[in-house]
């Protein structure tokens, strides 16, 4: 009993880490692609839709959305459904980063 409930609070731990989800974005109205994310990872954007996103949906999570790979340089933050980025940052997607 104690390995089962020792098993347990490890695996809770683990999955309060990271978290699938799915953030949608979209280079025009119609045109938008499924990206899926672990929360807490950085991630690349995929090339197809580097610097040309005008839209966000995250489905919830807060993320940073980076203009540099690897979630460095600037970034601004988006949550949730949002119909515009920012002005001039369309060019700032290149990866994310949500939690």
């Amino acid at each position: 009993m104690k390995t089962s409930a020792s098993f347990t609070i490890i695996a809770t731990v683990f999955t309060s880490f990271s978290q699938a989800a799915t953030i949608k974005l979209c280079t025009e109205p119609g045109g938008c692609s499924d990206f899926p994310i672990e929360t807490k990872i950085c991630l690349r954007v995929p090339p197809h839709i580097v610097g040309k996103p005008s839209y966000v949906d995250t489905g919830g999570p807060r993320c940073a959305f980076y203009r540099d790979q690897d979630c460095i340089g600037d970034f601004f933050h988006a949550s949730g459904s949002n119909p515009t980025f920012p002005k001039r940052s369309s060019s700032l997607v290149s990866s994310v980063f949500c939690y």
